[in-house]
Formats: C-alpha cells, sequence, structure tokens
C-alpha cells in the first residue's frame, strides 16, 4: 500500500480545525448532505467537526471524485460510530479501494490484490 501511495498519489491531511476545505468540486461532493457549515474563507463553522476523517480521492485538479460514498448511508451513524461514514473502508479493503480509484484514471497500470 505505501508503494501504491507513493507512486500515484499525493496524500494531503487537512486539519479543518486549522485549515479552509479546498474549493474543489470533487471535495464539495462529499461534503453534500454532512451538515458542514462553512464561513467565506472555507473554515469549518463548527470546530469540534475536527474529528471528521475522510478517505476522498480525487483527479489531481479536484474536479472529479473518484471514491465516492454511496447517497444511502444513515445520518444517524453520527451519533452511532461519532463520525460520519463518507469513503468507509475497512482496513483490509483500504488498498482496494485505492487500487479501484486508480483504475478509474489508469487501468492499464492497476495490478490485482
Amino acid at each position: 500500500m505505501i508503494a501504491l501511495v507513493n507512486d500515484a498519489f499525493v496524500p494531503v491531511w487537512i486539519d479543518v480545525r486549522t485549515t479552509p476545505i479546498p474549493a474543489l468540486p470533487a471535495v464539495d461532493r462529499a461534503l453534500r448532505g454532512m451538515n458542514i457549515e462553512l464561513d467565506a474563507d472555507r473554515h469549518v463553522v463548527e470546530k469540534h467537526r475536527g474529528f471528521l476523517l475522510m478517505s476522498l480521492v480525487t483527479t489531481s485538479d479536484g474536479a472529479i471524485l473518484l471514491n465516492p460514498e454511496a447517497t444511502d448511508h444513515p445520518v444517524g451513524m453520527i451519533f452511532e460510530q461519532g463520525h460520519f461514514p463518507y469513503a468507509r473502508v475497512k482496513p483490509d479493503q483500504y488498498l482496494v479501494m485505492l487500487r479501484k480509484s486508480l483504475s478509474y484514471l489508469h487501468p492499464e497500470v492497476v495490478r490485482s490484490p
């Protein structure tokens, strides 16, 4: 997994408590329906949202979300699990998710698990 990430992706960590959320179409698509309020500078208004973890895989320009989450997840999961379940991936399936995301752009370079 480390080799695939280093070779094919640019990982970015955004601390939403201190850093604005990037104004990218793919990120905005992921945020829809999550009831997250942003100020004019795209900072999360409710600072307790710092626990929000999301794995978004986008094209290099941030226009296309390559790992879209199903839109039918229950909102109640915020109370059950303490987070919104965007791009829920069990640890043993994370590599599969990365490869699937990459295969949308470069199917010829993706090896099977």
